[in-house]
């Protein structure tokens, strides 16, 4: 799957049951290194990885077996624990940022709640 996200993205929209929820959690497991473990594996899989390409660096997230690495650019990172290692938490530059989801209220932009899943940061 691949999605390209323009400058100043606010909303993802669509049907029920197409993905739009996934791409939040993959976002979110590439950004916070969570859910920890084999969460995020899919079942009957052997792995799972996610891309980003944000400012021009390539930021890797990948899970499976006994690999558990983030690359950064061409540099890879192992045994960082349950955080993000330094450089990629360096490459994303977001500051604190709301993860909620099944209808828990982030606090938004302007005092407006978003309802969860939501990414939201300002």
């Amino acid at each position: 799957f691949r999605a390209e996200f323009g400058e100043g993205i606010t909303t993802i929209v669509g049907r029920s049951d197409v993905g739009k929820s996934a791409i939040i959690r993959a976002l979110r497991w590439a950004a916070t290194n969570q859910p920890g473990g084999d969460q995020f594996i899919t079942t009957g899989t052997k792995g799972t990885s996610v891309t980003l390409r944000v400012d021009g660096r390539v930021i890797k997230r990948k899970r499976g077996g006994s690999v558990n690495t983030y690359h950064l650019d061409d540099e890879e990172y192992k045994a960082f624990g349950r955080g993000v290692p330094g450089p990629v938490v360096d490459a994303l530059n977001m500051p604190a940022v709301c993860w909620q989801g099944g209808g828990h209220a982030c606090s938004g932009t302007r005092g407006r709640p978003y309802y969860g899943p939501c990414l939201a940061w300002g």
